[in-house]
């Protein structure tokens, strides 16, 4: 698995302990904007993806891309929830998953929640999904969002939040629920040292190599929504 996020981190640790693996792709939440010059590309990268349906990687690891309604609406979130539950607790079945351990940080969670909703569940919050930008300014929306984290804070068997706001908002959230307030977490990213000092020994690449003292990396996303004045800052 590409260690791309750590989610897919947290995976690879639990495959080399000898778990199996039912990864479960994501599902949009809202249609993407068709004014941006990668529109096709996604919907094309979207479709490869639903074409396999059911993937065997390797021994031990499947990657499953639910079936779902292409509709971008609360009604519709609540339609695909059964489908996907439904998906799941068939995969569940044929692959012999009798008691999993649940790993989440997506929305898919909430979409497969009644057939999880009674196992081992461990939700990384990287972050507040009731404030998903795309989609919160919409109050109806918004409403479902929240409807969303609190079911997922009170059905988590564990709770991890990646700052200290987060932290701060899920464990408000579990406290006027009457929720286990001792469940939620404050787990700020970190990585995996080893792949970064066993990559120390080896050259730098070749457009790397000319750059003098110490480089900063910086993994995620870019877009309108980030402070770009902290990366400028930071650059500095």
């Amino acid at each position: 698995v590409p260690l791309e996020s750590s989610v897919k981190q947290v995976v690879g640790e639990l495959r080399q302990r000898g778990a199996r693996v039912l990864w479960i792709n994501p599902l949009p939440i809202r249609f993407p904007d068709v004014r941006r010059p990668d529109f096709w590309k996604k919907v094309k990268g979207k479709a490869r993806t639903h074409a396999r349906f059911l993937a065997k990687v390797d021994e031990g690891l499947h990657v499953y891309s639910p079936f779902y309604l292409p509709v971008f609406h609360s009604w519709a979130w609540r339609v695909n929830r059964w489908l996907v539950s439904l998906q799941v607790a068939a995969l569940r079945i044929v692959l012999g998953l009798r008691s999993p351990l649940v790993v989440g940080s997506e929305f898919t969670c909430w979409f497969a929640m009644p057939a999880i909703r009674r196992d081992r569940f461990f939700f990384h919050f990287a972050d507040k999904i009731s404030a998903f930008r795309e989609v919160s300014a919409r109050p109806d929306k918004r409403r479902v969002l929240e409807d969303m984290e609190r079911e997922i804070i009170a059905i988590c068997s564990l709770a991890g939040c990646s700052s200290r706001s987060i932290h701060a908002h899920v464990l408000a959230q579990a406290r006027r629920a009457g929720t286990n307030a001792a469940k939620i977490l404050y787990l700020p990213h970190a990585i995996n040292h080893r792949l970064f000092a066993d990559a120390s020994s080896r050259p730098r690449p070749a457009d790397l190599a000319a750059i003098p003292g110490p480089i900063a990396g910086y993994f995620g996303s870019l877009t309108e929504a980030n402070d770009k004045a902290t990366f400028l800052a930071a650059a500095r």
